[in-house]
């Protein structure tokens, strides 16, 4: 918060979203990293984060863990297709096609995909201003002119 970043991007083993979001307000954006759709359901779908982070795809030099797999991101994304998320993990250029045969919406790690991660991030920028900002009801006047211009009515 003090660096004015726009979102932070949480693990396993720290805050909750819904903590994150208890300190830090709802304009945050919130990612989580999950290695499983055990970890993927609680603690990024239902808590709320506005995208998952899905991996680790490969084996990596930073992380001690076995790598989840594109198995894992396909389950991700037939699971949760409406979900936002990045693939994660151990992504290089020997590696990267079998990453793309998957279809993730984006990954920070790989060039072609770093772009889809900025319009992605975009995205979940502007729908969180939209709920925001909708209010109940907003939505009538738009009805009505559309029930009226279908009947003819100028009322």
């Amino acid at each position: 918060m003090t660096a004015g970043a726009d979102g932070v991007h949480v693990g396993q083993h720290d805050l909750s979203v819904r903590d994150v979001r208890r300190i830090a307000g709802r304009n945050l954006v919130v990612g989580v990293s999950t290695h499983n759709l055990d970890e993927a359901r609680p603690r990024a779908v239902e808590d709320g984060a506005d995208y998952c982070g899905v991996g680790a795809m490969f084996a990596s030099s930073t992380k001690d863990r076995q790598p989840a797999g594109i198995a894992y991101l396909r389950s991700f994304i037939e699971r949760y297709p409406r979900m936002p998320h990045l693939a994660i993990g151990g992504i290089d250029a020997n590696n990267v096609a079998h990453l793309v045969e998957a279809r993730p919406m984006a990954s920070p790690s790989v060039p072609e995909f770093a772009a889809r991660m900025t319009l992605l991030l975009q995205h979940v920028k502007l729908s969180k201003r939209f709920r925001d900002q909708w209010r109940p009801g907003c939505c009538r006047v738009r009805r009505s002119a559309k029930r009226q211009a279908s009947t003819g009515s100028s009322r």
